[in-house]
């Protein structure tokens, strides 16, 4: 008689039973720890001058096996996804994935992949690389234009990373008057490029009025000869004549005076 497990294993051989021909065989059916008996071969007898073989087939119990843990890290050692514990039997075959996790690139595993559940607890560990971080930038222009959207001053690029803050400045023209702001003066880069523009009305000048102006005309002088002085002669009549006027004032000055007392 033999006892054996489903794969074939022997269980156990027992001792050549001898009989007559034509009796029957006892059956003995056996206990072994861990298994259970499935399969009973069939009552047979004895048999003249013929080995007779009786097969007792036994199956293994499961028995429930450590956690075979697997595990997704960086180079660091830090968790970048979700551990998954598999359960299963004594025996019983696992398999593990490597997963595609944003950012990383895959490294190396460490541990069995696939094998066996056993008694002892396994872990399986996918190690991976963290990708260099992209780093976004974002533009901001900043124009100048009259109300007829014509640039009346050089225009300004900003460029930085995406999220940090942006400024723009009014500018002082000459000849002109700021009016208004259109977009957003502060803010953050963003991945779409933005457009700050500053508005300005051009200020108006005077008209001047241009008139002919008559140059005034040139008078021309004519200077007249000196009148030469008179001669010794000529200088003693003058004063016998300034000499006889004042005469006749006094004399005619006295008269008068004499007429007043005596009336």
């Amino acid at each position: 008689m033999h006892y054996k497990t489903e794969d074939g294993t022997e269980l156990l051989t027992s001792p050549t039973l001898i009989g007559e021909s034509g009796d029957t065989i006892p059956s003995e059916v056996r206990d072994f720890t861990g298994y259970t008996l499935v399969s009973v071969p069939e009552e047979d007898s004895f048999k003249k001058a013929q080995l007779t073989n009786l097969t007792y087939v036994y199956r293994k119990n499961p028995v429930a096996a450590a956690t075979v843990t697997v595990k997704y890290i960086d180079t660091q050692g830090n968790s970048i996804s979700d551990s998954i514990p598999l359960s299963g039997n004594v025996d019983q075959e696992y398999t593990t994935e490597q997963k595609i996790i944003s950012g990383y690139t895959f490294k190396e595993v460490q541990g069995n992949k696939s094998g066996l559940f056993s008694t002892t607890p396994q872990t399986v560990t996918y190690i991976y690389t963290k990708n260099p971080i992209e780093i976004k930038t974002g533009t901001v222009t900043i124009k100048y234009v009259d109300t007829n959207g014509n640039s009346i001053s050089d225009e300004i690029t900003k460029s930085g990373n995406v999220g940090s803050l942006y400024t723009s400045e009014q500018k002082k023209i000459l000849g002109y008057n700021f009016k208004e702001i259109q977009g957003i003066a502060e803010g953050q880069f963003t991945i779409e490029s933005q457009t700050v523009t500053y508005v300005y009305t051009k200020i108006s000048t005077p008209t001047i009025i241009k008139t002919s102006v008559i140059p005034p005309k040139t008078l021309s002088v004519k200077t007249l000869p000196k009148e030469s002085l008179p001669e010794t002669g000529d200088k003693f009549f003058g004063f016998t004549l300034l000499s006889g006027s004042l005469l006749i004032l006094v004399s005619t000055t006295l008269y008068l005076l004499k007429s007043r007392k005596y009336k």
